[in-house]
């Protein structure tokens, strides 16, 4: 890993596929360099100690039963999960915590899925095509759910030229997401709060250069925020620019930096 031979002090490691890197961790690990994973699991036996990520598996139960919620409880029909990145293990955790709330609270309801609404670098118009597919060969349908972040988007698009209008919940705070959001054509977003998870990861890791203390070990559960039309304008105007997001998230990293026990689990 070229960047271990200058980046002495630690590394912030964010890799979806992430086995391929095992040998450069483990030779920067091996040479007492800290390495921190944030969002996507990182190479096993490799050395790295911290993962600060969140709960994908919680966040997309907590969707799907908010979700739910707004399906009659007489519905019969089906769920559709649709993912631009199937086989990618935060979003496939997603769409297994979604899958087993459906399974668990509305056992009635066919689940159409995960299925690829096509792959991870997919063009708007792509993933638009893949979801009005879907919804034309699933007449039944009577919600979809998504944990990738390109999806929402796609919704918003199709309340307006193909008169989508079903319980909806999808991932991210894309900015097409949030509008479908504001305009009431997608009913939910969960943000897993990656800024959180790459703030908390480089300023513990600065910390413990400059005052010699190990880094913490375990999984730092930084949370979701779920997003509605009760908190959409704060989102986007928090959203809005870099400083914004600054401003409004790096108090809420320090607070969890100063409470350590309420977001440290053991792991692997």
């Amino acid at each position: 890993m070229p960047i271990a031979q200058t980046q002495t002090d630690g590394i912030v490691l964010q890799s979806l596929a992430a086995d391929p890197l095992f040998r450069p961790v483990k030779d920067a690990t091996d040479a007492g360099i800290p390495v921190v994973a944030i969002d996507a699991p990182p190479p096993a036996d490799a050395g790295v100690g911290l993962f600060v990520t969140n709960d994908n598996h919680a966040l997309g139960m907590q969707l799907a039963e908010k979700v739910l919620e707004l399906v009659p409880a007489d519905a019969t029909g089906s769920v559709i999960i649709g993912s631009t990145g199937v086989g990618v293990p935060p979003l496939d955790m997603r769409a297994q915590g979604m899958v087993d709330k459906v399974t668990e609270l509305r056992p009635d309801l066919t689940i159409v899925g995960p299925i690829s609404t096509m792959g991870t670098t997919a063009t708007s118009a792509e993933v638009y095509a893949a979801w009005d597919g879907l919804l034309k060969n699933n007449p039944d349908a009577v919600a979809v759910m998504a944990p990738s972040a390109q999806d929402a988007t796609a919704w918003g698009l199709l309340a307006k030229r193909a008169s989508f209008d079903l319980p909806s919940g999808g991932f991210d705070l894309e900015a097409g997401n949030l509008q479908a959001v504001k305009e009431g054509s997608v009913d939910y977003v969960m943000s897993p709060e990656h800024w959180l998870s790459g703030y908390i990861a480089t300023k513990l890791l600065a910390d413990s250069a400059q005052s010699g203390e190990p880094l913490p070990q375990g999984l730092w559960n930084v949370g979701g925020l779920l997003v509605s039309a009760d908190n959409v304008d704060d989102i986007i105007a928090r959203q809005e620019s870099p400083e914004s997001v600054t401003a409004g998230m790096a108090p809420l990293g320090d607070q969890q930096i100063a409470n350590p026990d309420e977001h440290l689990v053991p792991w692997p």
